[in-house]
């Protein structure tokens, strides 16, 4: 069987069809792909073009919504971002060196922060929870429970995951493999809400410590006090300014879950400095505004170090089957202000 997808006028496919392998036969019995178009067209009208289920022709076999893209004779999903190119294995690439936050060259400073990053191949990253699509169950081999998932933000709020496309993630069963991760590690489990996971990267040349920050550096940071730091202003954001991104609204609920006591907070905006999300709210590149003279770690707050440690024992991490460690109906109103 033949397979012919329908384009509109902006070369988007509307719908693939399945042509008997009779339709395409000329006079001496070759396969003649311009009398499956002829077939279609009398058929149905509109423009068709063939496409294959083993990728044999056109790169990728169409479905629905994607482009067929002329100049490279193939199929191919969306562009993500408009400086991403076509890979020689018809897949949509970030051109090394690009900030996909500004589609411009990464800065001096820019690297710097990268070879920060290279030196030290931890980080803290923040997961929010969704239910599992039936028709995609994968988990990080961090998620312990069967009903949920842990996506990055990127899924969540666009509707696609970056991380996937930048640091060539894929999916085994019911694990997610990122290539350049040596370790998960659970930290905090909040499920449904989310979980807090300590990341250790394998060591890093500078363009996988690029795609790693590129993924999302708004819901990570290099310490756990550096990234509730985030989660506070995250938080804020929600209840100060009205926004209502769903990393807004997710971090809004941790608060009221933990329940951080006031000095804790308070500590943290006052000793650690800001984190991302207020320049990623304004539209600017996602790097912090920091001093690269010094390049390390800010010591971890005392009162923060306390509170951690006993919220981490509070939600240890869950098992199949466990009770939810987090009831939604029962969040507080509000946080200690």
């Amino acid at each position: 069987m033949a397979h012919f997808a329908q384009l509109d006028n902006t070369n988007t496919v509307l719908q693939v069809i399945v042509v008997d392998n009779s339709e395409l036969l000329d006079s001496a019995g070759v396969e003649v792909e311009q009398k499956g178009i002829d077939f279609c067209h009398n058929l149905f009208g509109g423009t068709w073009i063939q496409t294959s289920v083993n990728k044999t022709i056109r790169g990728n076999f169409a479905e629905p919504g994607m482009i067929y893209i002329p100049e490279h004779d193939a199929f191919m999903p969306p562009q993500p971002l408009p400086w991403y190119e076509i890979s020689e294995n018809y897949t949509w690439e970030r051109p090394p060196h690009i900030n996909d936050f500004t589609g411009l060259p990464f800065t001096h400073e820019e690297l710097t922060y990268l070879s920060y990053y290279i030196r030290n191949t931890k980080s803290y990253r923040f997961c929010p929870a969704v239910y599992k699509d039936p028709e995609n169950e994968f988990q990080y081999n961090a998620c312990t429970t069967k009903d949920f998932m842990y996506p990055t933000f990127e899924e969540v709020m666009y509707g696609f995951s970056r991380t996937v496309m930048v640091t060539g993630a894929r999916v085994e069963g019911q694990q997610i493999i990122v290539p350049a991760v040596h370790s998960l590690r659970k930290e905090i489990d909040l499920t449904p809400l989310g979980i807090v996971l300590k990341v250790t990267w394998e060591i890093l040349n500078i363009e996988v410590a690029s795609d790693a920050l590129n993924s999302h550096p708004q819901t990570a940071a290099r310490t756990p006090h550096e990234l509730f730091r985030l989660i506070i202003e995250w938080a804020l954001a929600h209840t100060e300014f009205g926004n209502n991104e769903p990393a807004a609204v997710t971090c809004h609920k941790v608060l009221q879950e933990l329940q951080m006591p006031s000095e804790v907070r308070n500590e943290l905006l006052t000793l650690v400095e800001p984190q991302a999300v207020e320049r990623y709210l304004r539209g600017l590149d996602p790097f912090r505004s920091t001093s690269f003279d010094v390049l390390e770690d800010p010591p971890m707050p005392p009162l923060f170090q306390s509170w951690y440690y006993e919220t981490r024992l509070k939600y240890r991490e869950l098992n199949t089957g466990d009770a939810l460690t987090v009831i939604l109906d029962s969040l507080p109103d509000s946080y200690p202000q």
